[in-house]
């Protein structure tokens, strides 16, 4: 089939890459009666374009204009031109916070901000830029809870070598978790291209997998300029690191990127009990994850500890404090021995929920709102804390219990 058409991004009502394209009206194939997705391959000759679609919906506007307009989305990637080795890769980033770091100056030199974030490993140099106008589009944002490209990055080879298309696969599925770890809810590119010697060699298209713009849920410092600027250390490459070290294991490579999935969909939500079953589901991963993968209890000893205690233990390998913070008055109340109840710590309360949330029972100490509230902030925090320290970061962050200003994580903490 042939016929002239457009490929679009759609940002609502959830963001998706798809395509449009009328074809003359053949009764052998009457997509008009589309019962479930149809197949499709995509080619764009024009511009050397090729991915895979999916038609799920058919037009036709009378039986005196036989074309049909066929619709659906593109599934996995579009790529559009050469895909061949370029010296850098630019990527467009949808709902991103904005960081207060280095200095951005415009092309033309007149206009400056400061706004890069940055991060260098033993392969890569990566710089994401806020946009000029960051400070108008996420006002726009926190209006409408909707989506916009607020940063774009490039990211380079530190050796100067060009960097293979195919490693592309490779690299969007590293940032994917990296940037969405940073903002602490889901994003990835949705364009990225190929740059070499100025001149745009190639572009692929993604559908993002990115949470409705809310507010700023970020572990991250907003201000990243570090000790020579009076603030605290910020260094993002060893997490990159990290995450591109792990495809040479795949244990650690489907378990931390589900742990972070877990973590920002338990970020991203607003039932409080629905953030305390996520949280703890990556809390048990990361806890079979230390005391399993890297200190080397059995299988079978682990499966006999209860999940607090696994926490527990986990908590202690990272210097993590278990105890409930004072600033949680309510769980702390609830953690309290009182009634004959005994006392619990951090894991305790947090299983303790979770377990009062599956299996609900009157007159349970868990049950009020507000203690399930800051037990999900709690289970959040331990969930990112762990996975930051697997990730080897060594910085500042954010307490989302306290509201406190950064303090470094407790495994740097004199």
């Amino acid at each position: 089939m042939e016929g002239s058409g457009s490929i679009n991004l759609d940002w609502q009502p959830t963001p998706r890459v798809g395509f449009e394209v009328a074809i003359p009206f053949d009764p052998e194939q009457p997509f008009h009666n589309i019962n479930e997705p149809i197949p499709i391959e995509i080619e764009l000759p024009d511009i050397a374009g090729r991915g895979r679609g999916s038609v799920y919906r058919s037009h036709r506007r009378s039986t005196r204009h036989p074309d049909q307009t066929l619709y659906g989305p593109v599934i996995d990637e579009l790529v559009v031109g050469n895909p061949c080795p370029t010296e850098s890769i630019l990527f467009h980033i949808p709902n991103f916070p904005h960081f207060l770091g280095q200095m951005i100056t415009s092309d033309d030199g007149v206009a400056s901000w400061g706004g890069r974030v940055s991060a260098t490993t033993s392969a890569w140099r990566v710089e994401i830029d806020a946009v000029p106008h960051i400070g108008e589009l996420n006002q726009l944002l926190a209006a409408g809870g909707g989506y916009g490209i607020t940063h774009v990055g490039r990211l380079t080879r530190v050796d100067g070598e060009a960097v293979p298309f195919e490693d592309l696969s490779r690299i969007a599925t590293m940032l994917d978790s990296w940037l969405s770890l940073l903002r602490s809810e889901r994003t990835s590119p949705v364009l990225m291209a190929g740059l070499h010697e100025g001149e745009v060699l190639w572009k692929m298209w993604r559908t993002p997998h990115v949470a409705r713009w809310k507010l700023r849920h970020s572990w991250l410092p907003e201000v990243l300029l570090g000790p020579e600027h009076g603030g605290k250390e910020v260094d993002l490459g060893p997490i990159l690191e990290s995450l591109d070290n792990m495809r040479n294991d795949i244990g650690f490579e489907r378990i931390v990127p589900r742990a972070i999935d877990w973590y920002t969909q338990a970020v991203e939500t607003n039932h409080n009990t629905t953030r305390i079953i996520l949280a703890q589901a990556g809390l048990e991963l990361m806890s079979w994850l230390n005391l399993v993968r890297e200190s080397g209890i059995s299988e079978e000893s682990f499966d006999r500890f209860q999940a607090a205690d696994a926490l527990r233990i986990a908590l202690r390998f990272a210097s993590i404090d278990p105890s409930v913070p004072p600033s949680a008055t309510s769980l702390v109340g609830a953690t309290s021995r009182t009634g004959g109840s005994p006392e619990v710590d951090g894991p305790g309360a947090i299983t303790g929920i979770r377990n009062s949330a599956i299996h609900p029972k009157g007159g349970q100490r868990f049950s009020d709102d507000q203690v399930i509230y800051e037990g999900g902030q709690i289970a959040i925090r331990y969930l990112e804390l762990l996975i930051l320290n697997r990730l080897g970061y060594m910085g500042a962050t954010n307490s989302r219990v306290d509201r406190s200003g950064p303090e470094y994580v407790p495994w740097v903490n004199p």
